[in-house]
């Protein structure tokens, strides 16, 4: 494993559906990852997709990586994350939270998107530890005002730890001094160290950070690294943050030729090295040296963040997923009794298979067509292992090293659209 602490979300696969967050995750307890996150849109709700990966696989640790805190009071999150720690009073629960963007906030979902984000994210925090202590809670500030409120449930030693996804400078110091840690998100490793050396101005903050990386053809894969950083580099925060870990000149050209009307140009704009450097796209060793590169400048708990992109191996030759055989479902007769005749239960089984491929198709805009699942294939019997979602005829992977003695999955188990932006 690149690092022992190694996490991975489920955040750039969210239009894939909750039950395969649920999957996934007993994926990643087997091949050794320490913890499972996800992010929030307008897609599955982060803390039922939390919980019920929590239970699908017990001992991973589960993080929201990051929730739009204006969608959410300050009581609400902390009756979400203490009802997870309830559930899971073993984890460590991460309560991932951010500014967002005002597409997410005032466009998709019609909540003000606020003019004080410092203020607003500090009044936010300290509402949250006050609700999670469960004492009486009183506050009078400028973005919230609360009354009486107490928590109405007991928790034990363990409380949700409180994050924030930050990328400028006044932000990454706030997180620094307030939270127990500051999740980094599109930004090169190159750029960790000046990012840690902010919170460090703050305080003792824990540093987590997104490593974007696939295991896939990256010539194949580079359109789509663009097109991904392309709608990032048109978001203000974003644009402003790329431009500190030096990419001004592609920045500029792909919002001048945006605002032109020219989106190819845009998207052409974005060069290979700013792709190489954010989007890692190649083999396991590069998603290892991936990993490796962002905990070397500084990142304690490095989690990885899965590439769409092009399977490396030919269509022919990729690992297909089966569903486990279930036993044919009673089906009644032509008497009215039930029965499982062959032929009525083959009828089942088409039908079924029509109900799953609904399920699971990617909405619009979504990389991808037709239905999709994860499956784990071994390289050549050594100590990495591929996971490929299947999209139809293209494919998500990911790899990662796998300690020599993986940890079981659990006995009870069976054998990226954008996430919410801090700034």
């Amino acid at each position: 494993m690149p690092h022992d602490r190694l996490g991975f979300t489920f955040a750039s696969l969210m239009p894939l559906g909750p039950q395969l967050a649920v999957d996934t995750a007993r994926q990643a307890a087997a091949l050794g990852y320490r913890s499972f996150w996800t992010a929030e849109t307008t897609g599955p709700e982060a803390f039922s997709v939390l919980a019920a990966a929590g239970t699908a696989a017990p001992g991973l640790d589960l993080g929201t990586g990051v929730l739009a805190l204006q969608l959410r009071t300050p009581m609400v999150a902390a009756m979400g994350a203490a009802t997870l720690q309830a559930l899971h009073p073993e984890a460590d629960i991460v309560l991932g939270i951010g500014i967002s963007s005002p597409v997410v906030t005032s466009r998709w979902h019609g909540v003000p998107y606020g003019e004080h984000p410092l203020g607003h994210v500090r009044e936010y925090v300290a509402l949250v530890r006050a609700c999670l202590s469960g004492e009486k809670v009183d506050f009078d500030g400028d973005h919230y005002r609360v009354r009486g409120f107490r928590l109405g449930m007991r928790l034990g030693p363990k409380r949700p730890k409180i994050v924030i996804g930050a990328l400028g400078p006044s932000m990454l110091r706030l997180a620094g001094e307030i939270a127990d840690g500051v999740l980094l998100n599109y930004l090169p490793a190159s750029h960790v160290a000046w990012s840690v050396e902010q919170v460090r101005a703050g305080g003792e903050a824990e540093i987590y950070a997104y490593v974007h990386a696939g295991a896939s053809d990256r010539e194949l894969g580079l359109d789509k690294a663009r097109r991904d950083l392309f709608s990032y580099a048109v978001v203000d925060a974003s644009a402003a943050s790329f431009r500190r870990a030096g990419f001004g000149d592609e920045v500029d050209e792909v919002r001048a030729r945006h605002a032109a009307g020219d989106r190819e140009g845009a998207l052409a704009a974005v060069s290979d090295r700013m792709c190489d450097a954010i989007d890692v796209l190649g083999g396991a060793d590069a998603v290892r040296g991936a990993v490796r590169s962002y905990v070397d400048a500084g990142v304690d708990v490095p989690v990885l963040m899965p590439l769409p992109g092009a399977a490396t191996a030919p269509r022919s030759s990729r690992p297909r997923w089966r569903r486990p055989r279930r036993p044919d479902p009673p089906v009644p007769s032509r008497r009215g009794s039930v029965g499982s005749g062959h032929g009525a239960a083959r009828s089942h089984r088409r039908r079924d298979r029509g109900r799953s491929r609904h399920r699971v198709r990617p909405r619009r805009g979504v990389p991808g067509r037709g239905g999709g699942a994860v499956a784990v294939v071994d390289l050549d019997q050594r100590d990495v292992d591929l996971a490929v979602a299947r999209l139809g005829e293209r494919a998500v992977g990911y790899a990662v090293d796998v300690p020599t003695g993986p940890r079981s999955a659990p006995s009870s188990a069976t054998s990226r659209t954008g996430s919410a932006r801090s700034t």
